[in-house]
């Protein structure tokens, strides 16, 4: 076993995975075979980069900036600990709030990345903007103080044409990364790595065919993360009317289980289309009538220099 390295590229003899190059500090490299190569490298997506099969998303271009605060006004009695969502009234955006030890609380703010860029600000600025635009933010936020430099993260919406091969398979982010509203990375980092593990055992074991293995790990694995990458769809597009699902006594239930994560079970994956469809068809009505506030673009005049509290 060796830690502490850092895997250079990924070695194939004739189109198959059979090892790693990789370097220990200045002057050690060395090349490490194995019989398959499982690619957890996260947004690195070094198989995904390395055979050119990653393609920026074609839908999402988000941006975050976030960073740590005391002196966030603590949640409410009965609610301590939870992650408390904002949303703002940019079309594509909403803010986390996240309690953590001593004090310490992560706020973030996420957009579509052409509305930072369009606002003309630093990240601090637009950060301070988005906040603003939310009573319940700026009222939580107005004794904050910043404890650590900014993070920004952009262009981290990405497709990835292929999940496994000829001794390979991708785990964790280096499967798709969408988007961190519903903590999906977790969900699927989890669920892909025992998923291949399956795989691996029975292709090692002589139990299954490895092409045959993997196919189905594929299959899984990405049926389960296109149903995230629609969920994920479905809450941009609704907004607030996704928290009427998530609080009517008719959906609550299976908007959580969705919620829960595992949508790679055959009844999991069921369920999540079943509640997609309806809330596709919720959608589709809310954009047939302009005169609704909650289509697309009905708050774009109303806000889109984000300079002060909502009205």
């Amino acid at each position: 076993m060796v830690q502490g390295a850092n895997v250079q590229t990924v070695l194939f003899d004739e189109g198959r995975a059979v090892g790693v190059r990789v370097k220990l500090g200045d002057d050690w490299t060395t090349e490490i075979r194995a019989p398959i190569v499982v690619d957890a490298s996260g947004r690195r997506c070094m198989i995904a980069n390395q055979l050119k099969l990653k393609k920026k998303d074609p839908v999402f271009n988000q941006f975050a900036i976030y960073s740590w605060f005391t002196g966030v006004e603590p949640n409410p009695p009965g609610f301590e600990g939870f992650i408390f969502l904002h949303f703002l009234p940019l079309e594509r955006s909403w803010a986390w709030q996240i309690p953590m030890r001593n004090g310490v609380t992560s706020v973030g703010v996420v957009t579509d990345k052409k509305d930072f860029q369009k606002s003309g600000k630093s990240g601090e600025e637009f950060f301070s903007s988005l906040i603003g635009t939310n009573r319940s933010l700026t009222h939580g936020m107005r004794e904050a103080e910043r404890i650590r430099p900014w993070w920004i993260e952009a262009d981290y919406s990405y497709v990835i044409d292929q999940l496994s091969g000829p001794g390979w398979l991708l785990v964790g982010d280096a499967v798709r990364f969408v988007d961190p509203v519903f903590s999906t990375g977790v969900d699927v980092a989890a669920y892909s790595a025992l998923y291949a593990y399956e795989a691996i055992d029975a292709t090692l074991r002589g139990e299954k065919d490895e092409e045959l293995a993997f196919k189905e790990f594929e299959e899984r694995v990405g049926d389960g993360v296109e149903a995230w990458y629609d969920l994920i769809s479905m809450f941009y597009k609704l907004r607030n009317l996704f928290t009427v699902f998530a609080m009517k006594r008719r959906f609550r239930e299976k908007v959580v289980r969705i919620l829960q994560g595992n949508l790679y079970q055959p009844e999991t994956l069921q369920r999540a289309r079943e509640i997609i469809a309806i809330m596709q068809a919720s959608h589709d009505s809310v954009t047939s009538d302009p005169n609704n506030i909650l289509r697309p673009g009905a708050l774009s005049g109303a806000t889109e220099h984000a300079d002060g509290p909502a009205r």
